[in-house]
């Protein structure tokens, strides 16, 4: 077996805010749920179901979008600071370990 030393130097601002965007977006639809539940609840205790519900569905609905456009946005931030700094002393080093015939 063989290693080879990677250095990643550079970033696309594009891809890293797409790809934050939908893992911001997948946790906060996961957690709108949860959220959701706690809402129609609420509004059972305060008599008021249909306010709960109309709150659930909003919450299910906005949260993963707000989060979506969060993390995008985020991504590209964190992105672009990081090819600025992996300019000014390099980048992050990874090492792959290949068998002989992956080569």
């Amino acid at each position: 077996m063989s290693t080879r030393k990677v250095t990643i130097k550079n970033l696309d601002l594009l891809s890293a805010g797409k790809i934050q965007g939908i893992i911001l977006a997948f946790f906060a639809l996961i957690m709108s749920i949860f959220f959701a539940l706690f809402i129609i609840v609420i509004g059972a205790a305060a008599e008021e179901i249909g306010i709960g519900i109309g709150g659930a569905i909003a919450a299910i609905i906005f949260l993963p979008i707000f989060y979506g456009i969060t993390g995008f946005i985020a991504g590209i931030i964190g992105a672009l600071i990081y090819n600025l700094a992996a300019g000014a002393v390099g980048g992050i080093q990874l090492e792959f370990k290949y068998d002989e015939g992956q080569l």
